[in-house]
């Protein structure tokens, strides 16, 4: 008798992607553009405080700035005569400067929303709107900042949202996700080739580095390394435009010396936003897991008093579960969670299952017709789903009751 499909977890269909993708796209074209936009609309006069920052990329040269500097007005600062001169010679974004940031930006989240289909676990709706809405939020800090602040584009935390994906999916959805981040970042303003370049190399290299759900020490490693290589980036680039090495520091807040400190800060602001980011996935909090595993749990408990086997097959399935889970980088603290309960729902009819019948005992099974035998063991999955979820656990632990019995025949009891 075949049992139920499992539940699976609905991937985003092609279409919905692409449209998710268009507007992801549409909606970060406008706020990257604001640094460029905001400025000359501001009303900057000569002898008067800025009203906004004005940038320019820090490997072009300008009238208004030395090698290196990516200020050409900070806001607060009374205007020269050469600043306004070089507010007024820039030219306002044309359509086909608009168009380009779009298909670039569109470009980038096309292939980020094409990587999270192709993972089990992160091609739902929900984990595209999870990482879509982080990018966002992202895009839109980092315009502010820029107009607002005279701190370096390479300090922000670029890299944040890449390090979250790499803690719960995949090096390829963090390494997707970090693409996009550092487009839509390296977009702003000047929109320099060079400035995505360094913003990728802060947000990609730590992606790279890890596994999923790795160790905090692991992070920090990565990010160190994710630092040297954002500093050796920009010092070649660097070169490359004006045939000196980077020197100066300028109140703390030189580019190049923030190109090695964005890294850190994305770890810093990576392991804020973990429970966050946790809630919006819908996943499982570490907490939560800590919590259902205490042997005391009412389920549990009544597991191991009625289904005693049952509970000691449950055991052993927890510590390979983890073993496995360890080897492939998995969440091993899920793994061993689910195991624990899979198997919850024998405590309605123990004696159905050979591992709680001593040897000196029938089994039911001999008496009782083949398909009442096989709707009895198959019927532990539906029931063990209902108690779970009376008992208030959460999906992803239901989901190893749902699906542990695959969708094969029980042989036995068909040839019977």
């Amino acid at each position: 008798m075949p049992h139920q499909s499992p539940s699976k977890a609905p991937g985003l269909p092609a279409l919905a992607s692409v449209v998710l993708a268009l507007v992801l796209a549409g909606v970060l074209t406008p706020i990257v553009m604001l640094p460029r936009l905001l400025p000359d609309a501001a009303g900057i006069e000569i002898g008067e405080a800025a009203p906004l920052s004005v940038r320019v990329s820090p490997f072009e040269r300008s009238t208004v700035t030395q090698p290196g500097s990516a200020m050409a007005i900070v806001r607060g600062e009374k205007v020269s005569a050469a600043q306004r001169q070089f507010v007024l010679a820039r030219q306002t974004p044309t359509t086909g400067q608009w168009a380009t940031v779009f298909a670039l930006l569109l470009a980038a989240t096309l292939a980020w929303s094409a990587i999270l289909r192709t993972e089990p676990r992160s091609s739902g709706l929900r984990q595209h709107l999870a990482d879509a809405g982080l990018v966002v939020l992202l895009a839109a800090g980092a315009a502010a900042v820029m107009l607002l602040t005279p701190l370096s584009i390479f300090a922000l935390p670029v890299g944040s949202i890449a390090l979250l994906s790499a803690y719960r999916n995949s090096r390829r959805c963090a390494v997707a996700v970090g693409g996009l981040s550092a487009v839509a970042l390296g977009s702003m303003g000047a929109g320099a080739p060079e400035i995505i370049a360094i913003l990728a190399s802060q947000a990609i290299v730590p992606a790279l580095w890890l596994r999923r759900r790795t160790s905090f020490a692991n992070h920090a490693i990565a990010t160190a390394v994710a630092a040297v290589v954002g500093l050796s980036v920009y010092a070649l680039l660097y070169y490359a435009a004006w045939a000196q090495l980077p020197t100066s520091i300028q109140l703390g807040l030189a580019s190049w010396l923030c190109a090695g400190l964005g890294p850190l800060v994305s770890l810093g602001v990576a392991v804020l936003l973990i429970p966050a980011y946790t809630a919006l996935r819908g996943d499982t909090s570490s907490r939560t897991l800590s919590r259902l595993e205490k042997l005391s749990q009412p389920l549990l408990r009544d597991l191991a008093q009625k289904a005693p086997g049952s509970w000691q097959h449950s055991l052993a399935m927890a510590k390979l579960a983890e073993a496995s889970g360890a080897s492939i980088g998995a969440d091993t603290q899920l793994l061993r969670v689910g195991a624990y309960y899979h198997d919850i729902g024998k405590v309605t009819q123990p004696r159905y299952f050979i591992e709680n019948i001593s040897g000196s005992e029938h089994s039911v099974h001999e008496n009782v017709p083949a398909m009442d035998s096989c709707k009895g063991i198959v019927g532990h999955v539906s029931r063990g789903v209902e108690l779970g979820r009376s008992a208030g656990l959460p999906e992803q632990v239901l989901d190893f009751v749902r699906t542990h019995h695959g969708q094969g025949l029980l042989e036995y009891f068909w040839t019977k």
